[in-house]
């Protein structure tokens, strides 16, 4: 019996546990992040706050 098979093959549900874990973490902080972003907009008030609002890039 290969011990080295049997290692390999246990710690993947507890991988696919912990990669599930960071992608829903990933996403809640995408959310946060994107909540965050309207608010400090919000702030800032005209033209940034206007839906559409682009700012113009500078070469």
């Amino acid at each position: 019996e290969d011990p080295q098979a049997d290692s390999s093959i246990s710690p993947l549900p507890h991988l696919e546990a912990k990669i599930r874990q960071t992608h829903s973490l990933a996403r809640l902080l995408t959310k946060y992040a994107e909540q965050l972003l309207q608010e400090y907009v919000q702030h800032q008030g005209d033209p940034f706050g206007l839906p559409g609002f682009s700012p113009p890039w500078l070469p």
